[in-house]
């Protein structure tokens, strides 16, 4: 059964991920989502050879629970910052080429079971939900700043909603609106009946992504990630929503492609040749007994190619 770290730290699939970075002999390792460092912890614990781990993080909270959990493990260099200047990550550390990258793009632990970060509409909190507390707009300055039409569009958009004209109509009737509580209970109230959990989870999804940049960032984070990887090496990544798995997946698939012509060209003239060879054909998704084990697992989709 999966093993629940400290302060309810779970890592997602550890086993598999373990297994994936490591099968490829290789000793320098990007974690670009470190959160509280169960998976860098699982990776370095596991290693029968030294490895490097370098690990980031948006969240300064999370690069510190970080530093405490693989406190006296060797090899660890951790800096806050975000996954989307992996490029800029490695300069500062004077890496050229790394043996595997990983990204898990879920929540934290430490964000959700936190009511002060506003991730979760289980419990009440400031409506923030950013990463760094310290930069950028929060969800209640969206909320309550926005025109409809605009709300109504991040929320369709960003969280794939079907009653996004109808959230976005009684947030805009109910504002200003500063607690997670208020617009938990607006949505219900716009979208009463058997699907109103999962409503109030792709809201709050759309306002996290928009807030904080998310699949902008992702889209940087992959073709960074593709240009670190040495020949051989392994990028490995756990999404929990289907905008994030299809943006891995169109990127995996686009960069396995020999051929970038157009359909319709008579011949090749782009001499393509793949960068990616996609070694899971289909996401692989958590067993029941690690979901059984840790709830929050049970949408995670994870997908590894290796650079040719």
């Amino acid at each position: 059964m999966q093993k629940v770290e400290s302060g309810g730290h779970v890592p997602v699939m550890a086993p598999l991920v373990r297994e994936l970075l490591l099968g490829n002999g290789g000793s320098r390792y990007f974690d670009c989502t470190v959160g509280g460092g169960g998976h860098a912890k699982a990776l370095l614990s596991a290693a029968d050879r030294p490895l490097e781990l370098y690990g980031i993080d948006r969240d300064p909270s999370a690069i510190e629970v970080a530093a405490e959990r693989l406190k006296g493990l060797p090899g660890v260099h951790l800096r806050t910052g975000n996954f989307a200047d992996l490029a800029d990550h490695a300069r500062l550390w004077d890496l050229d080429r790394v043996d595997g990258i990983f990204a898990d793009l879920g929540q934290s632990s430490l964000q959700l079971d936190d009511p002060e970060r506003g991730f979760s509409f289980m419990s009440d909190g400031p409506l923030d939900l950013r990463y760094d507390r310290l930069t950028g707009t929060t969800a209640a300055e969206v909320v309550n700043t926005l025109p409809q039409g605009e709300l109504a569009r991040i929320i369709r958009i960003y969280g794939e909603e079907r009653r996004a004209g109808h959230v976005a109509a009684g947030i805009v009737r109910n504002r200003p609106l500063e607690r997670t509580s208020q617009l938990a209970r607006i949505v219900r109230e716009c979208c009463p009946g058997r699907y109103t959990e999962k409503s109030l989870a792709r809201v709050f999804l759309s306002l996290r992504n928009y807030v904080n940049g998310d699949l902008d960032h992702l889209k940087r984070f992959l073709d960074a990630a593709l240009g670190l990887l040495r020949s051989g090496g392994r990028l490995v990544v756990i999404s929990y929503d289907s905008l994030q798995d299809r943006s891995v997946k169109s990127f995996f698939r686009l960069r396995a492609q020999s051929c970038t012509c157009p359909p319709d060209a008579a011949i090749c003239v782009c001499s393509g040749r793949p960068e990616l060879v996609i070694m899971t054909k289909k996401p692989v998704r958590p067993d029941r007994e690690e979901v059984a084990a840790n709830r929050r697992s049970r949408s995670a989709l994870l997908r590894c190619a290796e650079k040719v």
